[in-house]
């Protein structure tokens, strides 16, 4: 899929552009019963699009390597669960990891 933060680069976690939307919705499965997600919006909702029958887990340990960039920048943990109340969400360390030498900053809240 294309990059969906093209044109939003500087908002916060933006949401999939409507062309993100129609490629989510054009590869639809309903056989898929598990999907594990990054907590960034885009990766949320193309999961959810795309495979609406599946369980949808998100992992702050599954984020993409990130940047300075805002459209890269996590929300807090309450505030992806307000948008998006059907997923399940996982234990999110209290540190910052690192992955095969790319930093992911973990950026969350203890409101759990």
């Amino acid at each position: 899929m294309q990059d969906s933060v093209a044109q939003e680069y500087y908002i916060p976690d933006p949401n999939l552009t409507q062309q993100g939307i129609a490629q989510a919705k054009a590869i639809r499965n309903q056989s898929v019963s598990l999907v594990l997600s990054s907590p960034m919006n885009r990766t949320i909702q193309t999961a959810q699009l795309a495979y609406p029958a599946a369980r949808v887990i998100v992992s702050p340990l599954l984020r993409e390597a990130c940047s300075d960039n805002p459209c890269d920048r996590m929300r807090r943990r309450c505030e992806i669960k307000i948008d998006h109340p059907n997923v399940e969400m996982t234990e999110w360390p209290g540190k910052t990891c690192r992955l095969l030498g790319t930093y992911l900053s973990l950026l969350y809240s203890s409101e759990q």
